[in-house]
């Protein structure tokens, strides 16, 4: 009859399988080879291995039975079976309770069938290790995009359970990401406004009429002309206006991948606030306005990247002012997008575009005979406008690195003028006889923008 006796061990976890060259082993079994030979045993969680020995066997001690468990098959032949990872060893006694072997048996997941499964899932993914660490499945190297390590994780949670799977997997490609946004608006106006007011007056005796007709224009007239006749008054005010303007922000940021950057380029302005209660007590807030940007990038691979932004152009707008507590406050002309796109590196994308034409056309004019042909223009006051709007916003990603060169500022070139320049020469800055041009590229010689 055998005997059977448990005892614990502290043994560390290895990796691999070592057998010293005395263990003649197979696949489905291991040959202990002489006496006293001390060998280690590596065994998947849930598989089993027959260990042959030289001689007799009467007792097989197993260090810690949750980790692996012995059956006897016969005098000289053990069924080692791996219950669930960790290490522990075993004591092979023959007759007289002689030692007969030593043998450390390490129990890990299994490995290779992670390994299998990801080669299965994975066939590209060349840098992938799969390493085992005590109890812990380590997944090391890189991999092409975020969906590989999400696949990869997946599969060995799978063998190994949510808590002994480590993840040391590094994104392929920069994890810095720089936003280019160029922001152009076009915008063109005109207004034209002919306005002619008439009054005519009579008298009969001690009795006098007076007819006034035409309405003042809602615009400063460009031209007032005041024509008089005996009884008749007219009044001519005209207008004609054309504008243009112009806008261009580009506005550039770095970030990390999966963190958020943002970029304000502008001021902000005093907004008067009532309290309410009844109080007249006023408080003042701030109202940010210019070019602003905030982004999250996510670097999915070396070729694809995601971006959630929102972008920003906003001016103050004088012309729709209202008044709080009787102070003018400013309106804000605001031109705002929000999305997520994907894109490749250096790649661009058009995210917002805008065309726009508003027409007014008013006529204000004296019933029935307003509608004279030629003479009714007497009678009537006419006013146009037409607003044009042209917007398009693009963004570019770049993967980044930083660079130990030297970078070019716009300030570098600035030097303060001296009293030549100033009083003399009416400069506002010194200026240098530019070097020669530089035919190969790069930043030497005249650039940048001169007013």
């Amino acid at each position: 009859m055998f005997k059977f006796t448990v005892f614990l061990s502290g043994w560390v976890l290895m990796l691999g399988l070592w057998v010293p060259s005395a263990h003649a082993q197979n696949p489905q079994g291991l040959d202990l080879g002489e006496p006293m030979d001390v060998g280690e045993l590596v065994l998947a969680a849930g598989k089993s291995r027959i260990v042959t020995a030289p001689v007799n066997l009467t007792q097989v001690v197993v260090g810690n039975p949750d980790v692996a468990d012995v059956r006897m098959l016969s005098s000289r032949r053990v069924l080692l079976v791996a219950n669930r990872s960790g290490r522990t060893n075993l004591a092979f006694r023959g007759a007289d309770n002689q030692m007969v072997a030593m043998l450390d048996l390490v129990v890990t997941h299994d490995i290779d069938g992670i390994k299998r499964k990801l080669h299965e899932l994975l066939p590209d993914e060349r840098d992938l290790q799969v390493r085992s660490s005590n109890s812990m499945v380590i997944l090391s190297g890189q991999v092409s995009d975020t969906y590989a390590m999400d696949t990869a994780l997946a599969a060995a949670r799978s063998f190994a359970g949510d808590n002994d799977v480590r993840n040391l997997l590094q994104v392929g490609g920069g994890q810095q990401v720089m936003l280019e946004v160029r922001i152009a608006e076009v915008k063109r106006n005109s207004l034209k406004a002919l306005g002619i007011s008439t009054t005519i007056t009579g008298s009969s005796g001690s009795r006098t009429a007076e007819i006034s007709t035409g309405l003042p224009l809602s615009v400063t007239p460009f031209v007032d002309g005041l024509f008089t006749w005996p009884d008749l008054l007219l009044r001519l005010e005209a207008l004609e206006t054309r504008g243009l303007a112009k806008t261009l922000a580009e506005p550039n940021i770095v970030a990390l991948s999966g963190q958020e950057g943002s970029f304000l380029a502008g001021g902000e302005f005093p907004v008067p606030v009532l309290q309410s209660g009844g109080s007249d007590a006023i408080t003042v807030e701030f109202k940010e306005y210019g070019v602003g940007l905030l982004f999250t990038p996510m670097v999915l691979s070396s070729s694809k990247i995601n971006l959630r932004l929102q972008t920003e152009v906003s001016t103050i707008d004088f012309e729709n002012a209202t008044s709080v507590a009787g102070t003018s406050v400013p309106a804000l002309n605001t031109r705002r997008t929000g999305t997520t796109i994907e894109l490749a590196d250096g790649q661009s994308f058009v995210i917002a575009g805008l065309l726009q034409e508003n027409m007014n056309n008013v006529l204000n004019q004296v019933p029935g005979l307003g509608s004279v042909p030629i003479l009714g223009a007497l009678f009537r006051s006419t006013e146009f406008r037409r607003n044009e709007t042209e917007l398009a916003i693009v963004v570019r990603a770049r993967l980044v690195a930083p660079s130990t060169a030297d970078v070019r500022l716009p300030t570098d070139n600035i030097i303060a003028p001296s009293d030549i320049d100033q009083y003399l020469l009416g400069t506002l800055e010194h200026r240098e006889i530019s070097p020669a041009s530089n035919t190969t590229g790069g930043l030497e010689g005249s650039f940048g923008h001169e007013l």
